[in-house]
């Protein structure tokens, strides 16, 4: 059996991102191979996950662009009272 050897000693374990979601991300693509003579089904389960990207890259934008900025002039504006609402709420429903 295969074993691996670090050379250097891991320093996190990431669990964020797509890796909380499948743990080796580069085999995720290949769920769409069942579908490969379904072309219709292959088409859908495509089209939804480049949907999917555009909703999460626009959640990103507004999130570092928009709310972020708010958030600071919030802050500012504000003081402890805003920084104990944001630790009572939610940045996303």
């Amino acid at each position: 059996m295969f074993q691996l050897e670090l050379r250097i000693p891991p320093l996190a374990l990431v669990g964020a991102h797509a890796v909380g979601i499948a743990l080796v991300t580069v085999y995720v693509p290949l769920l769409v191979v069942p579908f490969a003579g379904h072309k219709y089904a292959a088409a859908a389960l495509m089209l939804a996950g480049l949907l999917l990207a555009l909703v999460l890259a626009f959640c990103w934008f507004l999130t570092r662009f928009q709310i972020i900025p708010e958030e600071r002039a919030l802050l500012a504006a504000f003081g402890q009272e805003f920084a104990q609402y944001m630790a009572r709420v939610r940045r996303w429903i």
